[in-house]
């Protein structure tokens, strides 16, 4: 992979992390689709930046967060509840 900045790298982590913390904070809330988005969003990040530095067991975990963002989208989806 080409170089990428620390602190690129960092931040990114960060950003990952707060989206994953943030959807699941506010998982019970009425927008279930949109908290699923923000949480596969902050897996996908996150994830990213820990297999930029070969974490691959935090890249697993963040594989099996995001799989269970995408469930919960497409049940948020097919329930007839807002969000």
């Amino acid at each position: 992979m080409p170089p990428i900045d620390p602190i690129v790298l960092r931040v990114l982590g960060i950003v990952g992390s707060v989206l994953i913390v943030l959807g699941f904070a506010v998982k019970d809330r009425p927008h279930k689709r949109a908290t699923a988005i923000v949480n596969l969003a902050g897996a996908l990040i996150f994830g990213f930046t820990l297999l930029y530095r070969d974490s691959i067991e935090g890249v697993v975990l963040q594989l099996i967060w995001g799989t269970i963002s995408i469930k919960d989208f497409v049940r948020a989806t097919k329930s007839p509840s807002p969000g």
